[in-house]
């Protein structure tokens, strides 16, 4: 640990800045290559629960429900893969076991820690987050910038599954390219959705 004040102040405000990033990155590479690319077959053998979330996000969430992205009608296909369960909660969390092992050891304890605090917000956001925005209740943040920003950036996801894959960190879809702006006939749906100021 930092013996000096500014030490900590630097370590924390560091620590908050790269964990940021470690987690707009991880959201970007699981959403990206495990929930729409999909992985070779023996990876699915090694982890049988990744077979199901692909399908489930790929196959239902965006090419068999939710055409109209939000108010989907069928009463199985409006809950598919708004949230995800348990055991992929699980992989996610031993994504970053390497980065927790390595600060901890070779720097200090702060930035694990920091680490820890900083991923749970985002964790709880994405099913939140992900839920308002296909089947919106209209809670009073939804009104806020931040979330209409984040709105727009995954409708245009579900226009184009090749882009916008950042859901509540929005920064590695900016980083390697993969946003692109709206047609005119997308915003008007924008609008309609509330994702966009008249």
């Amino acid at each position: 640990f930092p013996l000096t004040l500014s030490g900590w102040v630097v370590q924390i405000i560091a620590s908050i800045i790269a964990s940021y990033f470690i987690l707009s990155f991880a959201e970007y590479i699981f959403h990206r290559f495990l929930m729409h690319q999909g992985l070779p077959p023996w990876a699915y053998k090694l982890v049988p629960p990744l077979e199901t979330l692909v399908f489930e996000h790929r196959k239902l969430h965006h090419q068999k429900y939710y055409h109209a992205f939000d108010h989907e009608d069928d009463p199985y296909g409006k809950d598919v893969n708004l949230r995800l369960g348990w055991e992929h909660t699980i992989l996610g969390i031993s994504f970053f076991i390497p980065y927790l092992v390595v600060s901890a050891l070779y720097i200090s304890l702060i930035p694990a820690i920091t680490f820890i605090v900083c991923a749970e917000p985002p964790a709880f956001f994405w099913h939140t987050i992900h839920l308002e925005m296909h089947q919106p209740k209209h809670p009073w943040w939804s009104r806020s910038k931040i979330y209409r920003f984040l709105g727009r950036h995954h409708y245009l996801h579900h226009q184009d599954t090749h882009t916008g894959f950042n859901i509540v960190l929005p920064c590695f879809d900016y980083v390697v390219g993969t946003f692109y702006s709206p047609s005119d006939e997308q915003k008007a749906e924008l609008k309609r959705l509330g994702f966009l100021s008249e």
